[in-house]
């Protein structure tokens, strides 16, 4: 149903057929639903879907599906969660899925994304579907606890990120796309509308509201690029956190944390709280002076009905801890029915899991060239060689006297830019909590005033 309802914000008309063994009326129900309750806040845009209640191992059900005409395949995983219902291979039923479909004489423009949950299945898709077929390129095995868990950790470590995440993953604003023809410095020195990211293997990633973005040239070159003074050595404070529940995303934050600690030059401390009951809270979190952020995390093995019940309840036991240590408290859901309910408990931040894969899923349906993209910006990295999304505070990144005041948002963009050693490339701000990703015709004049207190959206190693 996430899905499903991202594509209200795409600019194209989207036609969606799905496949499933359940009942075609109840899913109908289902998804008018879902379009029902975000119609109330968002124009919906055009979108034909048509149910199809069929037999997904079968070739004649997949044919009557229109499969040789889609554009991009999407196999999701089974959802039954319950103890018990997994097989010994958890993503058999995907595996039967994908064996059928990668048979099926793909045409080279067809992309097929697969949702799996094992690691080990990458390998499995790799070696003995896409490589045998050669299918290397047009089939994309998703792995959502590992992209949510690198995503989660991010998050805690900056909390802003979560609004930065949900505007860049999805059709809404301005979006990620890439070019094989422009490289960085063209987009750059000549786009007005378009903000490059970096460049891999022949293709260059940037920011843009829509893909005829890149059409926007200047006439002339900037010549106003005011020189600032930029911090090239950021300290980083150490972190503890406090980790309630467990679940497959687990090993990915702590990964990440790890790898953070590397990359960043610092220390971050994490207690991993088992239970939820007053007495384990209190005999793993008693020693320790300072908590910066507690997480909560939802169940992996819970029936759909019972859903963030766990979350909910650590979250009404944890209000004396987080207000006695000031500190801030993030949530996973997997319902964004509950959220409601979750922001009035002193919620810093609230990842809805379904709805960041779906978003995910529906940005690579369209441009499946974007999953280095998504990988690399979400994983830390102990050389600096890869590329992540940061907030940063601006007294912490200009060491030039603040408040600085700009004449357009391209004057900003080159202004770090250059003055980083093309190291930090700001793609908006975030004032009072409201972020603002820089959009539109960047060299339009109008005075940006950057205080101390802002922070600064960058890209960088």
């Amino acid at each position: 149903m996430e899905l499903i309802a991202d594509y209200r914000y795409d600019d194209e008309v989207t036609d969606i057929v799905v496949l499933s063994e359940y009942d075609k009326e109840a899913i109908e129900s289902q998804i008018r639903s879902k379009l029902y309750d975000v119609n109330r806040h968002t124009k919906l845009k055009n979108m034909n879907i048509i149910v199809r209640e069929g037999d997904v191992y079968s070739k004649r059900d997949l044919d009557q599906a229109c499969l040789e005409r889609s554009k991009t395949v999407i196999i999701l995983a089974n959802e039954d969660n319950t103890p018990g219902s997994e097989p010994k291979n958890p993503d058999i039923l995907s595996i039967k899925s994908l064996m059928l479909v990668a048979n099926s004489h793909l045409s080279p423009k067809q992309t097929v994304i697969v949702e799996i949950r094992s690691p080990e299945t990458v390998k499995i898709i790799k070696e003995r579907i896409s490589g045998q077929l050669g299918l290397g390129r047009q089939i994309i095995p998703i792995l959502p606890d590992e992209m949510l868990g690198r995503l989660i950790a991010q998050t805690i470590l900056y909390p802003s990120l979560n609004q930065v995440f949900q505007e860049l993953f999805s059709f809404q604003g301005m979006e990620f796309y890439c070019s094989e023809k422009l490289r960085f410095d063209d987009i750059y020195h000549n786009c007005t509308h378009a903000i490059p990211v970096f460049e891999r293997e022949g293709l260059t990633y940037l920011l843009a509201g829509d893909a005829k973005d890149i059409i926007h040239l200047r006439e002339k070159p900037l010549t106003k690029v005011p020189k600032i003074e930029i911090d090239q050595k950021l300290c980083y404070q150490e972190t503890t956190i406090a980790i309630f529940g467990k679940n497959n995303k687990l090993a990915y934050i702590l990964d990440s944390l790890k790898w953070f600690e590397k990359d960043a030059d610092t220390l971050v401390k994490v207690t991993i709280v088992p239970d939820n009951d007053p007495k384990t809270i209190k005999a793993h979190l008693e020693g320790l002076t300072k908590i910066d952020t507690i997480l909560v995390l939802s169940d992996d093995f819970l029936d759909p009905k019972d859903y963030d019940s766990d979350v909910l309840i650590t979250l009404l036991m944890i209000q004396e801890t987080a207000k006695a240590h000031d500190a801030k408290i993030v949530i996973e859901l997997l319902n964004p029915r509950h959220y409601d309910i979750a922001r009035s408990y002193n919620i810093e931040n609230t990842i809805i899991s379904n709805q960041y894969i779906s978003r995910i899923v529906t940005q690579l349906s369209k441009s499946p060239e974007l999953y280095p993209l998504f990988m690399e910006l979400l994983t830390y990295d102990a050389d600096n060689s890869s590329y992540e999304i940061y907030t940063f505070k601006a007294s912490s990144l200009i060491k030039s006297e603040l408040p600085l005041c700009f004449d357009s948002q391209s004057e900003l963009l080159h202004a770090v830019f250059d003055n980083s050693g093309r190291e930090y490339m700001p793609i908006g701000y975030l004032r009072n909590d409201t972020l603002r990703i820089f959009s539109g015709d960047m060299d339009k004049s109008e005075k940006i005033i950057i205080t101390a207190e802002d922070q600064l959206v960058v890209i960088c190693r």
